[in-house]
């Protein structure tokens, strides 16, 4: 972790970033670990926890590293059990909560397999559903593979890369909203 925390000072957020942080009026979750979403205005709910985070795991506290290695020895407590402040296979994650409880009209779904979260299940809850995705994949659960698709399930599917597909969401959520 400490590697892939110091090279992602070295990223910067794309166009996809910047236009999601425009969006008025929206929650936006994310499964990304990275603070992308964040330096281009956003303020996301991270599912799985952020990279440059860590925590302590005897007495809970999470403290912002930047893009600085792991500290040994927690500053609240003194403990050694510190840890990055992400979700490991495996493990709870707390946040999902957000995935189910969340009153909105629309629901875009971007880059994601559908492999780790049924994105097809969440995207039934919306009136709207907006899945951007250059590939059309199967749709995958605990449960096992089915022959339909996770398109299937959302009211539109804009087959691009998230920074390709900006012009065409702008132009259907105006329609849409």
């Amino acid at each position: 972790f400490d590697k892939r925390r110091c090279e992602l000072a070295n990223f910067k957020p794309n166009a996809a970033h910047r236009f999601l942080a425009t969006l008025p009026n929206t929650i936006h979750l994310t499964q990304n670990v990275d603070d992308l979403c964040e330096r281009a205005g956003d303020k996301p709910i991270h599912l799985h926890g952020k990279l440059t985070e860590v925590r302590c795991e005897e007495c809970r506290e999470i403290w912002d590293i930047g893009y600085s290695l792991q500290p040994t020895i927690c500053p609240y407590c003194s403990s050694k059990k510190v840890r990055p402040n992400v979700v490991l296979f495996g493990e709870v994650a707390y946040n999902y909560r957000y995935l189910y409880t969340i009153k909105a009209k629309l629901f875009i779904a971007i880059g994601t397999s559908g492999a780790v979260i049924d994105i097809a299940d969440i995207a039934q809850n919306y009136e709207t559903s907006i899945l951007i995705d250059p590939v059309t994949r199967k749709r995958e659960t605990m449960f096992g593979s089915f022959e339909e698709s996770i398109a299937d399930y959302f009211t539109y599917h804009i087959k691009a890369p998230a920074t390709q597909a900006i012009d065409e969401l702008d132009r259907l959520l105006r329609d849409i909203l």
